[in-house]
């Protein structure tokens, strides 16, 4: 998983910051996800208590930029079907969400994902969405997923969140350019079978980047109401294109 590394290494992560997230799991095992395969190739780090109940203190303030950091399922190197899922950029949802901090830079996992467990104390659970539209795609030994955004940083120019949702939504054309080149690296690091964009704002994003129309599965974003419709489109997916390229129905039932 070097290569990975080094590439989110640009983003400015603190040191061992995948360590931390195992090591968070492993510590808090009803707050943080329990699937095996998540951040596979990475080991929980010694760290002491009152470093990980730091991280409860973290909250976002004005001039800081929120990272999401891509995070991956599966085995890497042992997979045979590869699937990137795309969104379209970070949202400075909830304070409970982050992870660490370096500066004015404050670090999370796209769509919550290290969060997702049931138990999770987080208000709604609103992270639960994109685990269940994915649930069918993560724990495959065959398949390697990757979530991450077209655009890595989230400013917050507000303590009015709806604000910055505008801010971001102006800034979002110049943003596309500046990780254009980052998100095109990230994908030859990959080679993805399947890129899926979450949304339609995540689908134009990936064309502006420079992708074909023909290399993006649009899915609907599972937030506002679009769950449903989401784990539809991704069963499908499942059934006619990663089963028919593995030659196996890779799942029971479909």
């Amino acid at each position: 998983m070097h290569r990975f590394i080094e590439q989110y290494e640009q983003l400015k992560i603190p040191k061992e910051y995948f360590g931390l997230i195992c090591t968070l799991r492993d510590k808090r095992p009803s707050e943080y996800t329990q699937i095996t395969s998540f951040l596979s190739g990475t080991n929980k780090i010694l760290i002491k208590d009152e470093a990980i109940s730091s991280v409860d203190s973290i909250q976002t303030s004005i001039g800081d930029f929120r990272i999401d950091v891509p995070v991956w399922f599966g085995k890497f190197d042992n997979a045979r079907f590869k699937v990137c899922v795309v969104g379209s950029e970070p949202r400075d949802t909830s304070s409970s969400f982050n992870i660490a901090r370096v500066g004015n830079r404050i670090f999370a996992s796209p769509f919550g994902a290290d969060r997702w467990n049931c138990h999770s104390t987080i208000a709604r659970r609103p992270q639960l969405k994109y685990f269940r539209a994915l649930e069918r795609l993560l724990c495959h030994p065959k398949v390697f997923l990757l979530l991450t955004d077209v655009i890595k940083e989230y400013s917050v120019v507000s303590l009015n969140k709806s604000h910055n949702d505008r801010y971001a939504r102006q800034q979002f054309p110049r943003l596309i350019d500046k990780w254009r080149v980052f998100l095109t690296l990230e994908l030859e690091i990959v080679k993805p079978d399947i890129i899926i964009a979450f949304g339609n704002t995540a689908n134009q994003a990936l064309m502006k980047v420079g992708l074909p129309k023909s290399d993006i599965i649009k899915v609907r974003h599972p937030s506002y109401g679009g769950e449903r419709v989401a784990k539809e489109q991704i069963e499908c997916i499942i059934k006619n294109q990663i089963g028919e390229r593995l030659k196996e129905t890779i799942y029971p039932g479909v």
